[in-house]
């Protein structure tokens, strides 16, 4: 799959167009599969299918600030790493109120993606600070050059 992205990349293909045609076409050929060859006895009501909606709804927005956060950031990598929590934040999470068990390997990969987050948000801004190029994008006028 790989090859095959690169390969349409490099030919002129967008990416986001890209990864959206992925998307449709493994959508498409799961949905053949799972409601047409197999026919799945389901029971569905009105209550999950409103959920379902809410939950598409709730993507549809997060992947959209995501794409808007990366966009905006001084250094991409931030909100990806930021996304990458998700795990850590559904674990700690699930030991505030559920009071589910977390193991120390779990408590420390937390602790760490915490301190790795901060240090990337470091970088980023040392970089913008120190980075002459940056400055020369801000005074782009002929009479700043002169």
């Amino acid at each position: 799959m790989a090859f095959l992205i690169t390969f349409l990349t490099r030919r002129g293909v967008a990416l986001s167009f890209t990864f959206f045609a992925f998307g449709v076409v493994f959508t498409t050929v799961y949905g053949i599969q799972t409601f047409i060859l197999e026919k799945p006895q389901l029971n569905v009501n009105a209550g999950i299918i409103a959920v379902l909606i809410f939950i598409a709804l709730l993507s549809a927005v997060g992947n959209y600030l995501m794409f808007l956060a990366s966009a905006a950031a001084p250094n991409a990598g931030l909100p990806i790493a930021i996304v990458g929590m998700q795990s850590g934040i559904v674990a700690l999470l699930a030991f505030i109120f559920l009071r589910d068990k977390m193991s120390p390997i779990q408590l420390a990969g937390l602790i760490l993606s915490i301190v790795a987050i901060f240090l990337i948000s470091l970088g980023g801004s040392q970089n913008r600070a120190s980075n002459p190029s940056s400055k020369l994008e801000k005074n782009t006028s002929i009479e700043s050059v002169f």
